[in-house]
């Protein structure tokens, strides 16, 4: 009788149920040979990018060569899968030989705004004498989606030529949505 041709089936898709936009992901699967003849075979790692819930009809995105004897089996990763053309949303994707595949669903998130510090509530003498020291206050909000430090400053237009000219500055840690008071004493 003839052998069983090779037969490469896919198991074991281990792959993130989520990734932001711009990460880079990892996608593995064990492949093995069932069939009774050696071959090497294209495994193939696709993506469902027209929305029909399939990789079928669906270009490969990364592929390997992969060669098993009859009955042999072995892990495909696929690393370092760009996720940065991909709009936020749910997909299918898996691992796919000419035999078999392997599906899982991944949601793409929205990237986390970056931090932006705004200030507001300017606490500061209207008129002073020169010489003294006064004292300013202000809130500092972080309205962007990821925490950061940036340095915060008090200035003055002293040469009325439109620009401020710093007198005192201090660095401040914002998380996400948080606010904080700053103060510049003795200026």
């Amino acid at each position: 009788t003839e052998p069983d041709p090779a037969d490469f089936q896919v198991s074991n898709l281990n792959a993130p149920e989520s990734a932001t936009q711009g990460d880079t992901i990892d996608v593995s699967a064990d492949v093995e040979n069932t069939g009774e003849e050696a071959a090497t075979k294209t495994v193939a790692f696709r993506l469902d990018t027209n929305g029909d819930g399939s990789i079928t009809d669906e270009a490969n995105v990364e592929t390997q060569n992969v060669q098993l004897d009859a009955g042999a089996s072995t892990t495909v990763e696929f690393t370092g899968i760009d996720t940065s053309n991909l709009a936020p949303g749910d997909y299918t994707h898996g691992v796919a030989t000419p035999d078999d595949t392997a599906t899982a669903q991944i949601t793409i998130n929205e990237p986390a705004a970056p931090a932006n510090f705004q200030v507001s509530s300017l606490d500061a003498p209207a008129t002073t004498t020169q010489g003294d020291n006064i004292t300013v206050s202000a809130n500092v909000t972080n309205d962007g989606g990821e925490e950061a430090t940036q340095s915060v400053a008090f200035g003055l237009d002293a040469d009325d030529d439109g620009t401020l000219e710093e007198l005192a500055s201090q660095d401040v840690t914002l998380a996400s949505g948080e606010t904080q008071p700053v103060t510049f004493d003795e200026i």
